[in-house]
C-alpha cells in the first residue's frame, strides 16, 4: 500500500508504471503543458491518481491532504537555487509518512561531458540530518520501481 508523490512528474513517464502499483499517486509539475500530456498519457490507466500544475515550492506549501510514504523527485532540484531548495526540502517533511522512502535523481557535472551517478533511498530521519548537497542523486527507474513501490 503506497501513497506516491511525484514532484516534477513531467509528461508522466514514471506515472505509467507507478500508478498500477500504488494505492494513490499525485504527480505535480511546474509546466502546465507537461501536466496536460501526463493526464492524456494516463487517461486509460486504472488506479487512484491526480495530476496538478504546481511547482516544487507550491507543492510543499499546499495544505496537507494526504501523507505520502513514497516521494519521487527527478530532475527538479537543478532548477531551484540552493536557498529555495533547502526551504522546499524542509517544507516537504509535513507531507511525509513517518516511514517514507524518497527517491531523488539529479546529475552532477564533475568534468566536461561527465556526470556522477549515485543511486540511493533516503528516509525522512536521515534526510533532514543530511546537508542539501548530499541530496543530489541519479539512478535508473527500471531497476528501482518494483522495490521502491512495494517497500
Amino acid at each position: 500500500t503506497s501513497m506516491v508523490l511525484d514532484i516534477g512528474c513531467g509528461i508522466g513517464r514514471w506515472s505509467e508504471t507507478v500508478i498500477p502499483m500504488c494505492d494513490f499517486y499525485l504527480g505535480t509539475d511546474f509546466s502546465e503543458k507537461m501536466i496536460e500530456v501526463a493526464k492524456a498519457r494516463c487517461d486509460d490507466l486504472k488506479g487512484s491518481f491526480e495530476f496538478k500544475h504546481l511547482s516544487f515550492q507550491e507543492t510543499v506549501s499546499a495544505p496537507v491532504e494526504k501523507k505520502f510514504d513514497r516521494v519521487i523527485i527527478c530532475g527538479v532540484c537543478m532548477y531551484i537555487n540552493d536557498n529555495e531548495l533547502e526551504k522546499c526540502i524542509t517544507s516537504l517533511e509535513k507531507h511525509l509518512d513517518e516511514h517514507c522512502i524518497m527517491y531523488f535523481t539529479e546529475t552532477i557535472a564533475v568534468a566536461k561531458s561527465s556526470h556522477v551517478i549515485i543511486p540511493t533511498s533516503i528516509t525522512p530521519k536521515n534526510l533532514f540530518e543530511s546537508s542539501i548537497k548530499t541530496l543530489i542523486f541519479s539512478a535508473f527507474l527500471s531497476v528501482l520501481l518494483s522495490c521502491f513501490i512495494s517497500g
